[in-house]
């Protein structure tokens, strides 16, 4: 998405309600919740934080 400056309230109101709309159905469950954060490349598959977040 190409965003341009300076957006309108409407643009903006319309994509702050589109990421609260994706955030509750990230958070529905644990599993959809797990799977967001492994995209995100924060944890691995069994939910350990990945390299570079890691207190090793």
């Amino acid at each position: 998405m190409t965003t341009t400056y300076p957006r309108s309230k409407k643009e903006i109101d319309d994509e702050i309600k589109a990421m609260r709309k994706r955030h509750k159905e990230i958070i529905k469950s644990k599993k959809s919740a797990l799977a967001f954060l492994v995209r995100a490349g924060l944890v691995t598959k069994s939910g350990r934080p990945t390299k570079p977040y890691r207190d090793d």
